[in-house]
């Protein structure tokens, strides 16, 4: 069966350490008739939003821009649980963007998933974090995303029996 692309859709997100200690992530999120930037400061002791800058460079319409300034609605939110529904409703609705939504649900997770741990006293921002091994980064981890996703639904002890259960006992981590 043939296929041709359509079009495209990238998010492309990146997380700085900045001299006062707080991190800095940015997203961009580019399509056919879309360019637009989000960046958040986020203080890693509070995990809280502490300054955000929306930026549409490319939209379908004018109109569009006016949106940027609900970049201002995120500052003062904790990256926490019920994060995800305080985006919708500051985002989203008739006076929102849905892409803008989406890129910054997608920053939201991924700031989430780089201060996972930090509860723990363990910075997982470090790159040192990625080269441990998996039991440790999943125990280190373990309280900070405890049911967010399948793995993370288990205690790693549980982990073994669960590969060979689904037949996945040749997996890695």
């Amino acid at each position: 069966m043939g296929k041709k692309l359509l079009t495209k859709r990238d998010i492309n997100l990146n997380l700085y350490l900045l001299d006062n200690g707080n991190g800095l992530a940015e997203g961009v999120m580019s399509d056919v008739g879309h360019l637009i930037s989000l960046t958040l400061e986020i203080n890693p002791e509070t995990r809280s939003i502490e300054d955000a800058k929306c930026e549409i460079v490319i939209s379908p319409f004018a109109l569009c821009k006016a949106v940027e300034a609900l970049d201002k609605k995120l500052v003062g939110l904790k990256i926490e649980r019920g994060i995800t529904k305080k985006i919708f409703k500051a985002l989203g609705g008739a006076t929102g963007c849905v892409h803008l939504r989406e890129l910054a649900l997608e920053l939201i997770n991924f700031i989430a998933n780089s201060l996972a741990g930090m509860g723990e006293g363990f910075s997982v921002i470090q790159p040192s974090f990625s080269r441990k091994d998996p039991q440790t980064r999943h125990n280190n981890t373990y309280e900070s995303l405890k049911n967010s996703c399948f793995a993370y639904s288990y205690p790693y002890s549980e982990h073994k029996k669960l590969l060979a259960d689904l037949n996945l006992d040749n997996q890695e981590g």
